[in-house]
């Protein structure tokens, strides 16, 4: 089999396998940075997320009358 490559069709046809195995493996590295770049961004939005669940979930409470009072505050500007 590899006699076959020495000749100018097999070697050229070697060529091509290779350049088109190349051109699949750019195509997967591109496509791999693309999604490590999503999955990047998912991760920084799922912190920032997270942060804010936990701060809301220690901040305190208002009072109902505290509500209450500041909705009567807001109906008088309308």
């Amino acid at each position: 089999q590899a006699v076959s490559f020495l000749d100018d069709p097999g070697a050229s046809r070697l060529e091509r396998e290779v350049q088109t195995g190349r051109s699949q493996l750019e195509e997967l590295i591109l496509g791999l940075r693309e999604e490590h770049a999503t999955l990047e961004r998912s991760i920084v939005l799922y912190k920032d997320f997270q942060e804010r669940y936990k701060s809301q979930i220690h901040s305190t409470v208002e009072p109902k009358a505290e509500l209450y009072q500041r909705k009567a505050q807001l109906n008088k500007y309308k």
